[in-house]
């Protein structure tokens, strides 16, 4: 996916790569997926998740903007 529309990633500052807990099962691998993402830019924070296991979600929270800045920045 990622190859196929690299221009998403071209000027993005965060990329969210979701449902990691099906990656298996749709034989999908999140490294992949953030090597070729990186590949396209490496600047871009990449953070895996999966809502059902409440995992990630806290890093998607910290790399928000606050008053134009991310948070620890």
């Amino acid at each position: 996916m990622v190859m196929k529309h690299p221009y998403i990633f071209l000027e993005a500052d965060l990329a969210v790569i979701n449902k990691i807990d099906l990656a298996r099962a749709m034989e999908v691998s999140p490294q992949g997926l953030a090597k070729d993402i990186h590949k396209i830019n490496p600047a871009v924070k990449v953070v895996r998740v999966s809502c059902i296991r409440s995992e990630g979600v806290e890093k998607i929270i910290e790399a928000l903007p606050i008053n134009g800045r991310a948070k620890g920045n």
